[in-house]
């Protein structure tokens, strides 16, 4: 009190609960009039336990919020469990207690942060109880209806001059299941798929080309430049001195041709596995963790299918355990869709597939989504198919509005460089000392 009564002109205490409000400025001793207390409050309220005590003040909150922080970091540390079965009615109870507890703790902790930032990035459908300071990013990717969001709801719109629109028209367009329904039972189906970006552009509207990427090793940026960007996509000098360590010298880019990898398409889904490939893979990860070649480095091992991403998880979680390794110290693992707008140091990616005829390549068959694969990694990029995905005259094709499919193009250009190396699923082993041996 005594810092208060000669402390600042003014003194703000501000975004704490109400509660701890009243209590705090109840044990003020008088201050003089010259000194001014402002006081702001957000919506957080303490459990009815805090509330009926007076000793809630603001050391309690700040408990209260690290136990919050820390219950949800355990939560985002551990693989996401699924609805528990009927069957299993305790299991049930305690999925979702700790669903909600997760949910409440988040929403709380996201509300102090949005307090105290002067710019806020988000997706447009977090939009509706803030006011937008940023510029919008992955605009591209955005529904018409969508953009509007921000626009209309915010308490202060009248005071929006105008938005500033960014994207890539390279990389994957908004999901309107819609707008690729067979037959079209919606008439607005098509135009639901295009983004307010993609509109605007064809409408001449004027705009700026961002050609300068700051992400990638020169070595994974030229194949992107060359086939989808047609050159014009040049590098800024502090790439030159993006490094994937000593471990893995001169391997930033590098394919692995897994011969015996075979491709199973479920018969509900269409989805994809293949399990030779994850063989590989999981022989892989062990032998950089052995190495600590992802050691202080993001790092994510990226497929196509979800049905594959399934059979990673399953995979890794057995290695996490058997390497007593934490789940959220483990390579991460995601879809192609899901890594838009991400970045790693270090990315697998795994196409799955096992040919590469039109009906096979699948999800891989749109361009968009393989150049959004190829450019996820920083320093390193591994690659893992099945070299009979070339085994077609696919890239001999002549289509002049058409690209060559990419997934087969990158593949042929690391064939083509020396950069794939041959391996069996099959013959894969681990020394006795757990160490893989590639």
């Amino acid at each position: 009190m005594e810092k208060l009564r000669n402390g600042p002109e003014r003194l703000p205490i501000h975004r704490i609960p109400m509660q701890a409000q009243t209590n705090l400025t109840s044990r003020i001793t008088p201050i003089p009039r010259n000194r001014t207390l402002s006081l702001g409050s957000c919506n957080y309220s303490p459990s009815q336990k805090s509330m009926g005590d007076l000793d809630y003040t603001l050391p309690t909150y700040i408990k209260e919020i690290h136990h919050m922080k820390l219950s949800t970091t355990i939560y985002l540390s551990k693989p996401k469990d699924r609805h528990p079965y009927p069957s299993y009615p305790e299991k049930i109870e305690k999925w979702q207690a700790e669903e909600t507890a997760f949910k409440k703790y988040w929403n709380i902790i996201s509300e102090l942060v949005v307090q105290e930032a002067s710019i806020i990035a988000c997706t447009h459908n977090l939009t509706g109880t803030i006011i937008i300071k940023s510029n919008f990013d992955k605009d591209k990717q955005a529904l018409e209806p969508d953009v509007l969001i921000p626009l209309i709801t915010p308490n202060k719109q009248k005071l929006i001059l105008g938005t500033i629109r960014g994207g890539d028209q390279q990389q994957l367009p908004p999901l309107s299941i819609t707008a690729s329904e067979v037959p079209g039972y919606n008439e607005f189906g098509y135009q639901m798929g295009r983004s307010l970006f993609d509109r605007l552009r064809r409408s001449q509207f004027p705009f700026t080309l961002v050609s300068e990427q700051h992400r990638m090793h020169p070595r994974l940026s030229r194949f992107p430049s060359e086939f989808t960007y047609n050159g014009r996509m040049t590098n800024d000098p502090v790439v030159h001195s993006v490094s994937v360590g000593p471990e893995l010298s001169g391997m930033e880019l590098i394919g692995i041709d897994v011969t015996d990898g075979k491709a199973v398409v479920n018969g509900k889904t269409r989805s994809r596995s293949n399990i030779a490939n994850v063989t590989v893979v999981m022989e892989l990860v062990e032998f950089l963790i052995s190495r600590d070649a992802l050691k202080g480095r993001t790092s994510a091992i990226i497929t196509t299918y979800a049905d594959q991403r399934k059979e990673y998880v399953r995979s890794l979680k057995k290695l996490s355990e058997r390497l007593s390794i934490a789940w959220k110290d483990m390579i991460k693992i995601a879809t192609v869709d899901s890594m838009q707008g991400h970045e790693v140091d270090l990315a697998i990616l795994d196409w799955v597939v096992d040919s590469g005829a039109k009906s096979h390549l699948g999800f891989a068959s749109d361009n968009r989504r393989t150049n959004v694969a190829l450019t996820r990694a920083r320093a390193c990029l591994i690659v893992v198919a099945n070299g009979a995905i070339l085994n077609n005259d696919r890239l001999s094709e002549r289509k002049p509005t058409h690209l060559h499919p990419e997934v087969l193009a990158h593949w042929n250009s690391l064939f083509l460089n020396g950069l794939v190396v041959d391996v069996r699923a099959g013959l894969m082993t681990s020394n006795a000392d757990g160490q893989g041996e590639l």
